[in-house]
């Protein structure tokens, strides 16, 4: 018997060593993966809901709203250690705002201010909802509430593009409370008044009725700008005389009419009670793009369920 290997022998042998020491490498990637996973656990979970929360924010840009807000939804519920849970509870409130639902979107962006601190990353975090927070409260035409998120914005980050874009506004606000305040003492009348009842209950209609004296307006299309934070609460019917056309935008819901060239102008619109909560009614005036202040504002209660 020969002592030297065939080559049949050989080329196995060979083959052998090489299987082990592949064995050997894939052993020890699992050993240090599995080490891995238990000492950072989130690091496998940030890798796994990336995917999903990308599918979820696309929606959330395309404006498909409801089904964004079900699969954030499906995130948190599946990967709540990892940093995309807290975007995409960030991505329910801004789809809810989308969705024109802003009195819950304001309500969601008030609390992840407060449920978010600890987080990694909550200083961007609070960046991003007091942004969208202003950007709410303006749209419902709250002016308190954007104050107050502005006066946080020019304090944490006045260099930011959103509190650029804020201060903008603000010193809009700053310019028309100016003017109205100067109306005042100047002693110029509105010749505008309205009647609403202060009292009712969710699904009860009831009737505010807007008067306009003579050259309070000039003649010619003009609009009623209510605030639209009104509209959380109620729903408008109709008017009569009906609208030439309606529109939201500045915070505010715009209905528009044609003032006659003599005699007083009356409007009545008539609402529905959907809600309960205080609700006020801040009406102002358009003419020509132009927005007066009249310093209306009529709070009315809704009771029920």
């Amino acid at each position: 018997m020969s002592d030297t290997l065939g080559p049949n022998t050989a080329s196995r042998s060979s083959r052998s060593g090489i299987l082990r020491s592949v064995g050997l490498l894939v052993g020890f990637l699992a050993i240090v993966n599995v080490g891995a996973f238990f000492a950072a656990p989130s690091l496998f979970e940030l890798d796994r809901a990336r995917g999903p929360y990308s599918a979820a924010n696309n929606l959330e840009l395309t404006r498909v709203y409801a089904r964004a807000i079900e699969e954030y939804t499906k995130i948190i519920e599946r990967f709540p250690d990892s940093r995309y849970a807290a975007l995409s509870e960030i991505g329910i409130a801004n789809s809810m705002f989308g969705m024109g639902r802003r009195a819950e979107a304001i309500e969601s962006y008030n609390k992840l201010l407060e449920t978010l601190r600890g987080q990694p990353d909550y200083s961007a975090y609070r960046l991003t909802i007091l942004g969208k927070l202003a950007s709410a409260y303006q749209d419902a035409g709250d002016d308190e509430g954007f104050r107050a998120v502005y006066a946080l914005l020019l304090e944490e980050h006045p260099e930011q593009d959103v509190t650029i874009r804020a201060r903008r506004f603000f010193e809009e606000l700053e310019a028309a409370e100016a003017a109205a305040a100067q109306a005042s003492e100047n002693g110029m009348v509105t010749g505008v008044t309205v009647s609403l009842p202060a009292a009712q209950g969710v699904g009860e209609t009831v009737a505010a009725t807007v008067t306009i004296a003579p050259g309070a307006v000039e003649p010619g299309p003009f609009g009623l700008a209510v605030n639209l934070a009104f509209w959380d609460g109620f729903r408008l019917l109709g008017t009569s005389p009906s609208s030439t056309s309606t529109s939201d935008f500045w915070g505010k819901r715009f209905l528009q009419y044609d003032m006659p060239l003599e005699g007083p102008f009356e409007v009545t619109l008539r609402l529905q009670a959907d809600k309960p909560g205080t609700f006020v009614f801040d009406l102002d005036l358009e003419q020509s793009f132009e927005i007066r202040e009249l310093g209306i504002a009529i709070s009315t209660e809704v009771s029920g369920q």
